[in-house]
Parts: C-alpha cells; sequence; structure tokens
C-alpha cells in the first residue's frame, strides 16, 4: 500500500438498529486491524452507506447517503457536507445590437428569435442603450415581442443615454421573435445607436 494512501472500507447497510450495533463493531475492529498492520502517520476512512446516519457517531466518520446521494462528515456535533454545492449562478439571455447613422420611421434596427425560454423583467432591469449623438427631441423606440408592442425605448431631448419603459415581465418562448423599431417620428440627430436588452434564464 502507497503510505500516502488512506485505506477505505465501504459499507453498505441498511441504517436499522441491528446494522447500528453492527457498524459499532466493525468501527472497532477496522481500528484494531488498522493497529496491528502497523499503520502510523495516516488516518484511515470508514465509510457508511445507507439511508440513514449511523449511530454511533464520532468525530470524522464518513456516510454516503443513499437518499439524495451526498458525502457527509461528522464533524463537531453534526453533519456537514463533504462537498458543499456551490451557490446557484444567475443566467442572463441578452439581445444586443447597433444601427450606424439616423433611422428612418419605424425601421426594424434589431430583431432576434429566441432559441431559450427566458424572460424580460419589468422595467427591463439591467438593460442598457446609448446613441453617439443625442436625440433634438425626446425619441421612442418601441420593442415588441411577436408584433406586439411591449415596452419602449425612451431618448429624452438632449440624452446619449437611453431610459427603458416596461409595465409587466414578459414570458419568452423558443421561436418567439423580439424586435425593436425606430421612432415613428424621426429625430434629426439621434444617431449611431447601440444597445442590450437583458432578460433572466
Amino acid at each position: 500500500m502507497n503510505p500516502d494512501q488512506t485505506p477505505t472500507l465501504h459499507l453498505n447497510l441498511d441504517g436499522n438498529a441491528e446494522d447500528n450495533r453492527n457498524w459499532s463493531l466493525i468501527d472497532s475492529a477496522v481500528q484494531r486491524l488498522i493497529a496491528q498492520l502497523g499503520i502510523t502517520g495516516q488516518g484511515y476512512a470508514v465509510v457508511y452507506v445507507g439511508a440513514t446516519a449511523p449511530t454511533p457517531v464520532s468525530e470524522g466518520l464518513v456516510w454516503w447517503s443513499t437518499v439524495d446521494s451526498t458525502l457527509r462528515i461528522y464533524h463537531g456535533t453534526t453533519w456537514v457536507l463533504a462537498s458543499p454545492a456551490p451557490a446557484a449562478q444567475a443566467l442572463y439571455y441578452l439581445l444586443a445590437g447597433a444601427f450606424a447613422g439616423i433611422p428612418t420611421a419605424s425601421l426594424s434596427l434589431g430583431i432576434w428569435m429566441a432559441s431559450l425560454a427566458f424572460t424580460l423583467p419589468a422595467g427591463l432591469t439591467g438593460s442598457q442603450a446609448h446613441s453617439k449623438v443625442a436625440a433634438t427631441a425626446s425619441a421612442t423606440c418601441s420593442l415588441t415581442v411577436n408584433g406586439t408592442a411591449k415596452g419602449s425605448v425612451v431618448w429624452a431631448a438632449g440624452a446619449q443615454s437611453a431610459t427603458f419603459t416596461f409595465a409587466a415581465p414578459v414570458a419568452i418562448n423558443p421561436g418567439d421573435i423580439i424586435e425593436l423599431l425606430a421612432p415613428a417620428t424621426p429625430d434629426s440627430t439621434l444617431s449611431d445607436l447601440v444597445w442590450t436588452v437583458k432578460g433572466s434564464i
């Protein structure tokens, strides 16, 4: 045996009263065996496999739960996960685009077909839109889903950064068409637009 390896004994018990008594005997027997083998300078790992936690417990005891397929170690006064699951990460769906020049009336600035289900949130939180040249007057672009207006991107007079109007969340399904339309009345100076609309998966 490699001296850097930890000997491991796997037990597959049902977790009933008799198994728990057997467990205690096996644990003691393994300790005696390790001593007889003269293994020093390292520990040993006895892995209990069952639906319920073994008893009695001791510091460092290892239990594989057959209920939720997790490996737990007894530490202090409780069982702790040997490898805690990573924190859930938020996933986003981004609709980005750009248009050079001054758009004509109601021009389709960008059109996308959804490949995944996602949600456009109320207010389009996290979305961004900007123009290289500011609008002379207020200019409103319409954001539609399958041809129906759902919200808007608004450039105030003299502003280069836009705000978003989106009253309620909209669920987007694969195959849905999202489109951004230029203002019905073109602004004389608003030009060179860039935007990213942010949805949540």
